[in-house]
Parts: structure tokens; sequence; C-alpha cells
């Protein structure tokens, strides 16, 4: 996913909505594709429990960005539990 959003957009792009994490990093030209995954805690009913469990869940930040590209964090939501609860 990351990879085909890059190769789309031919820059670095960030998108939501497919609830999946996938990072894909251009080396040479330092430019990622990067889908960020969901932020919810519940199981959504619409979705099969093996689509419900390939869904990435947490918070995702971009530090030290610069001319478009930055170093990726992810936190899983059960660290963000853990430590704001």
């Amino acid at each position: 996913l990351g990879a085909n959003i890059l190769a789309r957009e031919r820059r670095s792009t960030v998108v939501g909505h497919s609830h999946r994490f996938s990072y894909h990093l251009e080396q040479g030209a330092k430019k990622f594709g990067l889908s960020v995954g969901c932020y919810f805690e519940h199981d959504e009913d619409y979705a099969s429990p093996n689509t419900n469990e390939a869904w990435w869940r947490g918070l995702v930040l971009i530090h030290d960005v610069l001319d478009g590209y930055g170093r990726i964090e992810q936190i899983p939501i059960e660290e963000v539990r853990r430590r704001y609860a």
C-alpha cells in the first residue's frame, strides 16, 4: 500500500482510511508513502474477524520533518492505553 501511494503521488504522502499500516521509503530521494492505520479500540461489526485483526491501531508520529521527509514513530493503541489510561 505504501509503495502504491508513493508510485501514484511521486512525493511523500500520508493517508488514512484503509485501517492498515503500510510504510514504503524511497531511499535515494527520501520520499515515503504512508498509510497510518486507524485509532479506535472496538471491532467493527461490518468487518470479518480476520479483517478487524489485520487493522493496525495506534498513533503514527512523524518527527523532524524537512523537505517532505521525516522519521516515523508508531505507538500502538495498547501503549497509549498503558501510558494515559
